[in-house]
Protein backbone atom coordinates (compact mmCIF):
# COMPACT_ATOMS: atom_id res chain seq x y z
CA UNK A 1 0.00 0.00 0.00
CA UNK A 2 1.06 3.18 -1.21
CA UNK A 3 0.88 6.56 1.20
CA UNK A 4 -1.09 9.66 -0.38
CA UNK A 5 0.71 11.92 -2.79
CA UNK A 6 2.45 14.72 -0.31
CA UNK A 7 5.61 15.05 2.23
CA UNK A 8 5.27 11.46 2.80
CA UNK A 9 6.28 10.70 -0.61
CA UNK A 10 8.96 12.95 -1.16
CA UNK A 11 11.01 10.89 1.46
CA UNK A 12 11.02 8.26 -1.38
CA UNK A 13 13.43 10.74 -3.72
CA UNK A 14 14.83 13.05 -1.21
CA UNK A 15 15.43 10.88 1.86
CA UNK A 16 15.62 7.04 0.10
CA UNK A 17 16.63 7.99 -3.40
CA UNK A 18 14.31 5.36 -4.38
CA UNK A 19 11.71 5.18 -6.73
CA UNK A 20 10.29 2.36 -5.14
CA UNK A 21 10.52 3.12 -1.20
CA UNK A 22 7.62 2.72 0.87
CA UNK A 23 7.16 5.79 2.97
CA UNK A 24 5.19 3.95 5.41
CA UNK A 25 7.68 1.38 5.98
CA UNK A 26 10.07 4.76 6.88
CA UNK A 27 12.23 4.23 10.02
CA UNK A 28 14.73 7.46 10.45
CA UNK A 29 17.67 4.70 12.39
CA UNK A 30 17.78 3.03 8.64
CA UNK A 31 18.46 6.61 6.51
CA UNK A 32 20.70 8.51 9.77
CA UNK A 33 23.46 8.91 7.08
CA UNK A 34 21.06 10.51 4.51
CA UNK A 35 19.12 12.46 7.05
CA UNK A 36 22.05 13.76 8.05
CA UNK A 37 23.58 14.90 4.92
CA UNK A 38 19.80 16.69 3.82
CA UNK A 39 20.11 18.38 7.04
CA UNK A 40 23.36 20.03 6.10
CA UNK A 41 21.67 21.38 3.03
CA UNK A 42 18.43 22.62 4.25
CA UNK A 43 18.29 22.88 8.09
CA UNK A 44 18.55 26.93 8.85
CA UNK A 45 20.82 26.89 12.32
CA UNK A 46 21.94 30.31 11.84
CA UNK A 47 19.23 33.49 11.71
CA UNK A 48 22.36 35.54 10.50
CA UNK A 49 21.69 36.81 7.32
CA UNK A 50 24.54 39.10 7.05
CA UNK A 51 26.10 37.37 3.83
CA UNK A 52 23.10 37.59 2.14
CA UNK A 53 22.90 40.98 2.55
CA UNK A 54 26.13 41.89 2.08
CA UNK A 55 25.80 40.13 -1.55
CA UNK A 56 23.01 42.44 -2.42
CA UNK A 57 20.31 39.86 -1.08
CA UNK A 58 17.07 41.75 -0.54
CA UNK A 59 14.38 39.85 1.60
CA UNK A 60 10.41 40.41 1.66
CA UNK A 61 8.74 39.59 4.55
CA UNK A 62 5.02 38.98 4.54
CA UNK A 63 2.58 38.25 7.06
CA UNK A 64 -0.30 36.48 6.57
CA UNK A 65 -2.29 36.90 10.09
CA UNK A 66 -5.69 39.28 8.53
CA UNK A 67 -9.39 37.23 7.91
CA UNK A 68 -10.50 38.32 5.07
CA UNK A 69 -13.59 36.59 5.01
Amino acid sequence: MRAPAGELCNNAYFIAKDPAFDPLAFDPANHRVRLKEVSTIIDSNDPGLGAFFARGGKLIMRENTADVA
